[in-house]
């Protein structure tokens, strides 16, 4: 047997959707921005970094968020 997912017409769950979706040249430019940040970081930052992307807990973590919110102030929306 096939394991399929229930048929769920557009316009009965479009409230759901998120309304604060990025477009396309948004998400770009957000990615190399990033890129551009990760780029500029000591090798020990860097290894914070990823640990921050994958949810870690380190000292110095809420340091780096504020450094990199300050980073993407474009973003804040």
């Amino acid at each position: 047997k096939l394991n399929r997912q229930a048929y769920e017409e557009v316009s009965e769950i479009g409230h759901k959707l998120s309304l604060k979706e990025l477009y396309l040249d948004e998400l770009v430019i957000l990615r190399d921005q990033l890129n551009s940040y990760q780029d500029q970081l000591s090798p020990e930052k860097q290894e914070q970094y990823e640990r921050l992307l994958a949810d870690e807990r380190f000292k110095g973590r809420q340091a780096m968020i504020r450094e990199l919110r300050a980073y993407l102030k474009d973003y804040s929306d």
